[in-house]
């Protein structure tokens, strides 16, 4: 009984530590055209951005921002499906991060991302191999290319 309470407040700890990095990205959340701007010219938007490192705080997260549990399920899968390929492939996963963006009615749009290391001394070659294979893993685990993969495809010239 006694592990069990401990793993309550654990996971309350959790929860709470989630819903502080939720607000605070909320208040610097750029609107759509901000945000398709910074991402066009490869600005880091960490402020906006609730980071996690595991799969159970990714769903903690998702479920605060209020992700149905299918959408919940679905994008879980797509974003570990990126995760493990880049496991498989030498790469680093290193959790999870949303990007929140304010919408035009005051709600707001998330971009769930899996967080991937690829290592700088690999060549540019070998870099860009990995990632194509991370960006197209969902297909492999039977899930779709997300429209931001799509972006990302593009980007590499695929």
């Amino acid at each position: 009984m006694e592990n069990f309470m401990e793993d309550r407040v654990s996971l309350e700890n959790i929860e709470t530590k989630i819903k502080k990095k939720i607000s605070s990205a909320k208040e610097y959340a750029l609107n759509e055209e901000q945000y398709r701007e910074a991402v066009e010219k490869g600005f880091d938007l960490t402020d906006a951005t609730v980071f996690v490192d595991t799969l159970t705080e990714a769903r903690i997260a998702m479920e605060i921002l209020g992700f149905d549990e299918d959408s919940l399920v679905d994008t879980l899968s797509h974003e570990n499906a990126h995760g493990n390929k880049a496991q498989q492939l030498g790469a680093k996963h290193d959790g999870y991060k949303f990007v929140l963006i304010r919408g035009n009615n005051g709600g707001f749009r998330v971009q769930p991302q899996a967080r991937v290391y690829i290592p700088d001394e690999w060549d540019k070659e070998k870099q860009n191999s990995v990632l194509l294979e991370i960006i197209k893993a969902p297909e492999e685990y039977g899930n779709s290319v997300s429209d931001h993969d799509k972006h990302d495809l593009e980007k590499l010239g695929q």
